[in-house]
């Protein structure tokens, strides 16, 4: 079948479906050709075994046959990074349904969850992907009712990057202030001592001053219980 033949036949059966389901499984294996397959009795180890097989045989963003040679290597090493690498930490003898995969999510990624409260998930970026990688067992294999049961349950994911805090040694510290004030030997720049000339400007540099002060008193005091508790 061609690509125009293909285009006319999936405007003929946009007009037809009644539900969006209908018409993703119906393209999925007449249009792409998707192998799938639906058992009660299907594994987890099966389920993977027709996505990796699907993955394979299709082609990618850009239209390029997946199984071409010159590009086999590139093609593994991003299906291990989209769903083989999450699929290996599933036990394969389970059965597929979203009762088991609920708790394989949670033992293998349940640490990059920051909270579930509701319909929504606080995580990380990569407990997100391996979610995605998961549920694509149940998209390949039309499971959609065990699919349903596991997305209700984590609800809609948001994801929450976390703000390292920075860090700076006393030493540091005290050089950046010296190099402000101009101390201990630093000489001030001439934009420096001419933004001095009023006198509100030196104001600003006494204040400037104390919040330095204040600063390294306290960083002091932490450093001398922190010694004195572990003396003691």
């Amino acid at each position: 079948m061609n690509a125009l033949a293909k285009a006319l036949l999936v405007a003929y059966k946009l007009n037809g479906c009644e539900t969006e389901t209908e018409f993703w499984s119906w393209y999925e294996s007449k249009i792409k050709g998707t192998k799938t397959l639906v058992d009660d009795c299907l594994t987890i180890g099966d389920a993977i075994e027709i996505v990796k097989n699907n993955y394979l045989s299709g082609y990618d963003k850009c239209g390029r046959d997946r199984n071409d040679e010159k590009s086999r290597i590139n093609t593994l090493a991003i299906y291990n990074k989209t769903y083989g690498s999450h699929h290996a930490k599933l036990n394969p003898k389970l059965k597929l349904t979203g009762e088991n995969i609920i708790p394989e999510i949670i033992q293998n990624w349940g640490q990059l969850i920051i909270s579930i409260s509701g319909s929504q998930t606080l995580c990380s970026k990569g407990f997100r992907n391996a979610y995605t990688g998961t549920l694509k067992l149940f998209r390949d294999t039309r499971l959609d009712t065990e699919l349903a049961k596991v997305q209700s349950y984590f609800g809609t994911l948001k994801v929450v990057r976390k703000t390292k805090m920075q860090s700076i040694d006393i030493e540091t510290f005290l050089d950046f202030r010296a190099r402000v004030l101009g101390l201990n030997g630093y000489e001030l720049t001439k934009a420096q001592l001419n933004s001095l000339a009023g006198h509100g400007s030196r104001l600003f540099v006494l204040t400037y001053s104390m919040v330095f002060d204040v600063l390294n008193s306290r960083l002091f005091k932490t450093l001398i219980n922190l010694l004195s508790a572990v003396i003691a």
